[in-house]
């Protein structure tokens, strides 16, 4: 053979040569058939993706969270019972509102409350004109009289009758004070009088 690739014959004659390739690559028609193989590769691959996706997407609308999440349900029954309780509490604190109510309601009439007035200013005729007031407002009344001389009237309440007292006091000049019966009580107050206004200088 010789540099060219010819071939050598009988003779010295050289034979037909082989078509080259001026690309010196392969021939055209092994490029196609790369091309092709290569096409119907991708295609395989994009379909593969789009199955994948698919299964996905039926797979994730089996379920209406989460997979696995649980937590969602368990939140919605806490939440229940949280407000549940949050009712009963709201119910039992606006008990105390009617019950302080009931207890205002409960305040005596001045029909029903004992009134016992005595002077301790040293000026006659005041317990006897506080008294006549007092009745005309509905409370009853004991005999007016006299007790040690004091500065500053105080309305004295028995047990249970502070806010008869506190009511009563409203009627009484120059803001007296509110107190408990004291032990002794004033001298000469009625043991019978549920309240006792002193009268003082």
């Amino acid at each position: 053979m010789s540099e060219s690739g010819g071939t050598f014959l009988p003779g010295g004659e050289q034979g037909p040569r082989r078509p080259r390739n001026s690309g010196g690559g392969t021939p055209s028609h092994g490029i196609g058939v790369h091309t092709t193989r290569a096409a119907r590769g991708a295609g395989l691959i994009a379909l593969a993706v789009i199955l994948g996706i698919v299964l996905l997407q039926v797979v994730d609308k089996g379920n209406t969270g989460p997979i696995g999440d649980r937590s969602a349900a368990k939140h919605a029954v806490t939440t229940t019972t949280t407000t549940g309780a949050a009712t009963s509490s709201t119910t039992a604190t606006t008990a105390p509102p009617a019950s302080t109510t009931t207890g205002a309601a409960a305040t005596r009439p001045p029909s029903q409350v004992v009134v016992d007035v005595l002077n301790g200013s040293g000026t006659a005729g005041v317990a006897g004109q506080l008294t006549t007031q007092l009745k005309g407002k509905g409370y009853q009344t004991i005999t007016p009289g006299d007790t040690t001389h004091r500065t500053g009237s105080v309305v004295y309440y028995r047990s249970g009758f502070e806010r008869e007292a506190t009511a009563l006091a409203t009627l009484v000049p120059n803001n007296p004070k509110v107190a408990a019966m004291p032990s002794p009580a004033p001298q000469n107050a009625d043991s019978s009088a549920n309240v006792v206004v002193v009268i003082g200088a």
